[in-house]
């Protein structure tokens, strides 16, 4: 059976086919089935040419869902199709979705059938996620809503947002509205919210990313008094990595980012939002007499004790909105946070064992980055 992704459980074919009728019956749903129901009779009828209709419990139907006796997991389900008809069993309404996006692909448009089988399913993985930087290239919201209907057939739940970078900052934020200055397109908040509740109908959570005190620039050409030379800055046009970070001797910029934090937490429901804190330079920070003051003041010797410092104090702001916070994994180790999640880019500047006892993702570039070159990970074996 060619599925995409294949069931993570048993897979068991018979050579005989269920024959949906013009008319199939589809029993009407209660919770948590009303969402999936509604996408099968439009896949049904978009991609079938048939007119499915909804009938009573109790009543003949081809299709019904109903709760499982096999104490699935919340994402678990199992489909039974006979030559009497389709069960699909789910517990959830992330279960009930994912039975959907399996049950599409059984069926034969052209002939109407289905191949009786019975199929159990749930995931391997809790974070199954796509990074989509919508900073560098802007992508439209139609596009991204596109994007959420292709990850969520694939059973992906996670869509990671890279909001802010140097090359721009494209989320609208009310308490600094010049953020968005440097970027000709942006999302505004109705933006934000009608992508959250379109991706969590289709068990995806959208996790915000707004990269610091690094990949900064873009953010510091509105508001310069937040940097450590005081500017003026130039929007990069191109990548690299850039040395002007937001100054972490001044008051006034740590607020900044607390309330830049704040307002975030307040858009996305998800647990989740990450902070980035990759790629620092620390040169500015070295020359910068306010950085070096609070290093005085926290009794600090190093650098790195100031972005720890930070990254702490952020967390602990993300707390009091109920989230917790990801990093990626550059800097991290035993002195951040516990409660700081390690998101690990790059396996070669650290790993699992050097970033203490702390929930990690995995999405190292060898093997995730979808812009690298393909051959650089030969799939075949040697």
């Amino acid at each position: 059976m060619n599925l995409i992704p294949y069931p993570n459980g048993e897979v068991k074919l018979s050579p005989e086919l269920f024959v949906l009728g013009k008319e199939p019956g589809i029993e009407r749903p209660v919770e948590p089935y009303s969402f999936a129901i509604g996408q099968i009779q439009g896949w049904l009828t978009d991609k079938c040419h048939l007119v499915p209709t909804l009938v009573e419990p109790g009543q003949s139907s081809s299709i019904r869902f109903r709760k499982s006796n096999r104490n699935l997991s919340d994402e678990g389900y199992a489909i039974y199709v006979s030559p009497q008809g389709c069960i699909l069993e789910a517990d959830s309404a992330a279960g009930a979705f994912y039975a959907f996006q399996t049950f599409k692909q059984l069926i034969d448009p052209k002939k109407r059938t289905i191949p009786c089988c019975e199929i159990h399913d749930s995931p391997s993985f809790s974070w199954r996620g796509l990074l989509l930087d919508a900073t560098r290239t802007f992508c439209p919201l139609s596009e991204m809503l596109r994007l959420v209907d292709l990850s969520s057939s694939l059973k992906l739940n996670v869509l990671h947002l890279h909001l802010t970078d140097d090359q721009g900052w494209r989320i609208a934020i009310d308490a600094y509205p010049h953020l968005t200055d440097s970027s000709a397109q942006f999302y505004t908040k109705e933006d934000i919210r009608e992508v959250v509740a379109y991706a969590r109908d289709r068990n995806i959570i959208i996790i915000p990313e707004i990269d610091m005190p690094g990949h900064f620039v873009a953010a510091l050409a509105s508001y310069p008094q937040f940097s450590c030379t005081g500017g003026p800055f130039t929007i990069p046009q191109g990548e690299g990595i850039f040395s002007e970070l937001l100054c972490l001797g001044k008051d006034e910029a740590l607020l900044f980012a607390e309330r830049v934090i704040g307002e975030v937490c307040d858009l996305f429901p998800a647990q989740y939002i990450h902070l980035g804190g990759d790629e620092t330079p620390l040169i500015r920070w070295k020359e910068c007499p306010d950085c070096q003051s609070r290093m005085h003041e926290l009794g600090m010797k190093e650098e790195t004790e100031l972005l720890c410092w930070f990254a702490n104090a952020m967390a602990q702001v993300a707390k009091g909105k109920g989230k917790t916070v990801i990093f990626w994994n550059d800097s991290i180790d035993e002195q951040y946070d516990p409660s700081i999640v390690c998101q690990i880019w790059n396996p070669l500047s650290s790993g699992s064992d050097t970033v203490g006892k702390r929930p990690l993702i995995m999405s190292h570039y060898f093997r995730t980055y979808l812009n690298l070159p393909h051959s650089m990970i030969p799939t075949r074996a040697a």
